[in-house]
């Protein structure tokens, strides 16, 4: 299922309220509009199991908050690799990319 729209359309906890009561699982993507309307702005990804939001992020490499921790020297760059790897295989077993909402 692929919806997309805008924000202009339906507020946000509009949208949120729908794929909660349709007991919805996915990836609601929101990209902001910039003031260019060849360049578009921010996106930010909102993920759904059976209508409820259990993660958000800026990117989806998986890596946001890896990167920072590893910029920091907390772990090396092998471990980070390694949590990538894995990140990746749970997210592909639990949430296919063919499931997922787009809005903006």
């Amino acid at each position: 299922m692929a919806i997309s729209g805008y924000l202009s359309e339906f507020s946000l906890p509009e949208i949120f309220q729908l794929l909660e009561q349709g007991n919805k699982t996915g990836r609601l993507s929101v990209q902001e509009r910039s003031q260019q309307s060849s360049c578009n702005g921010l996106t930010l990804h909102i993920w759904f199991k059976q209508g409820h939001i259990i993660a958000a992020a800026d990117r989806l490499d998986g890596q946001g908050l890896v990167s920072i921790i590893q910029r920091r020297g907390w772990i090396s760059s092998r471990v980070a690799a390694r949590i990538a790897e894995v990140c990746d295989r749970s997210t592909r077993r639990f949430m296919p990319e063919s499931t997922r909402f787009t809005g903006g």
